[in-house]
């Protein structure tokens, strides 16, 4: 692999990892609120480092290579939004942040995220519905 193709890399995926992170981070510091925002960026950025990392071997070191469907794209995609929830709920547990019940707090910070991203996309349409009546 040259350089060129991980400096384009690193260029490509740095607005969205930033972006990322931040969002979490807030999730993070907003679902417990016994952490520190500067705790939960750390376990943010981590959490997301590696969700990026997962991907990112799933695109060069299967998709590329074998030529693999794209239908796996979102196989591969829920892999990385799981083990992201996971990370976070295992990093928080080293600030004495304890899972209750069924989701921990990576797990829950999945969830608001799916549900504000559910908001987001109701409110795009039904903006773009009443504008076109």
């Amino acid at each position: 692999m040259d350089s060129g193709l991980i400096i384009s890399l690193v260029v490509a995926l740095l607005p969205g990892y930033v972006l990322a992170t931040l969002i979490y981070a807030g999730l993070v510091k907003y679902l417990e609120r016994s952490l520190t925002f500067w705790q939960a960026l750390g376990i943010a950025a981590v959490a997301v480092a590696v969700s990026f990392a997962i991907y990112v071997v799933y695109v060069l070191g299967l998709k590329a290579p074998y030529h693999l469907n794209k239908d796996l794209d979102g196989l591969a995609s829920l892999v990385a939004y799981c083990t992201l929830g996971i990370v976070i709920t295992k990093l928080a547990a080293n600030y004495g942040i304890k899972k209750t019940g069924w989701f921990g707090v990576g797990g829950r910070a999945n969830l608001y995220l799916l549900g504000l991203l559910w908001v987001l996309v109701v409110v795009v349409f039904g903006t773009q519905w009443l504008l076109q009546r």
